[in-house]
C-alpha cells in the first residue's frame, strides 16, 4: 500500500527534506474524533460502562437503545456541549471539554487513547438517554470510536525517514493529541492543539478555521510543501500549501471548495 500512496503524492520523497508537512487529526489522520471519543467516555463513565471496542457489544450494527441513562450534570453539560456546536459557539464547546478532560491524569487519558487506537476499530454510534434536574428527556446519539487511517501510519514514517518535519494541527486538546502523537511516532513539540489555562477558563490556543493557518504561521511555518484536512475548518490551513490535500471522505462543502481550487482530492486512503 506505502508505494502506491507514494506514487500518488504530487511530490517525491526526495523533495521533501527540511520541508513542513501539515495534517489535521481528527478525519484525516484518524478515522472518528479521538478528542469527543475521550470526552464522552470520561463524561459518560459513571453513567455508562466504559466506551472502548470490546464493551461495544451490539451498538458495533449502528445506533439503538442501550438501556443506559445518564442524569444531572451529565445529562446537562452534554446538552450544554450540543447547543454551543449547535449555535457556531465552537471555543466554548472545546472550553466545556477542556474542563472535563482536565478532571483526569494525563496517564489516565494516554492510557485510554492507546487502548482505543489499538483495538483499531470503526466509530460507533450509541443512543444516550439524557434526564436532566428539571425533568428534561432528550434522546443523544453520540458517535465514540477511532482508528488510524489506513496508509497514514506508513506515510508518515516514510516522510519522516526522508527528512520532512511533520506537524499536527487539531482542533482536539493538546494532551489528547500528544497521546497520539506519542502512540504514532511522530514528535511532539511539532504539535499545535487546544490549549487552556489549568483551570480549563481561557483558551490559550484554538486552531480551528482560520486559527490553524495563524497557529502555524507563529511557529514559523508560512508555506508548507503538503498540507491534508478533512473540513472548512482546514481551509485556510489547506490554502499555505503547495499541495493541498483533501480526505474524499470528507466534507463535501471542503471537497466542492478543493475542486473549485483545483487542490488535490484524495480517494488513495481507505476508510
Amino acid at each position: 500500500m506505502i508505494r502506491e500512496l507514494l506514487l500518488k503524492l504530487p511530490v517525491a520523497m526526495e523533495q521533501v527534506r527540511d520541508k513542513d508537512i501539515v495534517f489535521d487529526l481528527d478525519g484525516t489522520l484518524i478515522i472518528g474524533d479521538l478528542g469527543e471519543t475521550v470526552f464522552y467516555h470520561y463524561l459518560l463513565e459513571p453513567s455508562m460502562e466504559s466506551i472502548l471496542p470490546d464493551d461495544k457489544n451490539d451498538l458495533m450494527n449502528g445506533p439503538r437503545e442501550c438501556g443506559r441513562i445518564c442524569r444531572g450534570k451529565v445529562a446537562e453539560t452534554m446538552m450544554q456541549y450540543d447547543a454551543f456546536l449547535a449555535d457556531g459557539q465552537h471555543k466554548q464547546a472545546y472550553m466545556l471539554a477542556a474542563r472535563w478532560l482536565g478532571k483526569k491524569t494525563v496517564d489516565h487519558i494516554r492510557k485510554y487513547i492507546r487502548d482505543v487506537l489499538e483495538a483499531g476499530e470503526d466509530p460507533v454510534k450509541i443512543i444516550c438517554q439524557l434526564e436532566t434536574s428539571e425533568h428534561k428527556v432528550v434522546h443523544r446519539v453520540v458517535s465514540v470510536g477511532a482508528k488510524l487511517r489506513p496508509g497514514m501510519n506508513e506515510l508518515v514514517s516514510e516522510l519522516q525517514l526522508n527528512g520532512a518535519r511533520i506537524w499536527i494541527v487539531s482542533a482536539s486538546p493538546q494532551s489528547v493529541v500528544e497521546a497520539f502523537a506519542d502512540w504514532a511516532g511522530i514528535p511532539c513539540p511539532r504539535i499545535l492543539a487546544v490549549e487552556t489555562t489549568a483551570n480549563g477558563s481561557e483558551l490559550l490556543r484554538f486552531p480551528w478555521g482560520r486559527a490553524k493557518a495563524d497557529a502555524l504561521r507563529q511557529a514559523g511555518v508560512n508555506h508548507p510543501l503538503i498540507a491534508f484536512g478533512d473540513t472548512l475548518g482546514d481551509s485556510d490551513m489547506l490554502a499555505m500549501a503547495s499541495y493541498p490535500i483533501v480526505m474524499a471522505d470528507g466534507d463535501p462543502a471542503l471537497i466542492a471548495e478543493a475542486r473549485s481550487r483545483n487542490w488535490f482530492v484524495a480517494g488513495w486512503f481507505g476508510p
